[in-house]
């Protein structure tokens, strides 16, 4: 059986995600070569996916949804590290921050 072993930086995106009150659930075994960590923020609508690589333990990718009531859901995703702490840093209580690129 395959233990769970995130490198520097992807478990300093695990932080990051707890420090912004997303439980982060692994699974007990990787989905072939992909931890699928489950996100889910407590009393919010937020929720989502860490892709984690197996074999190197690295942060590849994420999908993020906000689910506000009475308005279609609004889903993120973005691949790599940087990519990753950048989206995360868009999260709000209440929606994605709008920013001006």
């Amino acid at each position: 059986m395959t233990e769970f072993q995130p490198n520097q930086v992807a478990r300093q995106i695990i932080t990051r995600l707890e420090q912004n009150r997303f439980t982060v659930k692994v699974p007990d075994a990787p989905h072939r070569a992909v931890w699928e960590l489950v996100l889910d923020k407590p009393g919010a609508r937020w929720f989502g996916v860490l892709y984690v690589s197996e074999r190197k333990g690295r942060a590849l990718r994420v999908s993020i949804t906000w689910h506000p009531e009475d308005r279609p859901h609004q889903t993120r995703k973005a691949e790599g590290a940087h990519a990753i702490r950048a989206l995360i840093n868009q999260v709000t209580p209440n929606g994605w921050e709008i920013t001006n690129a």
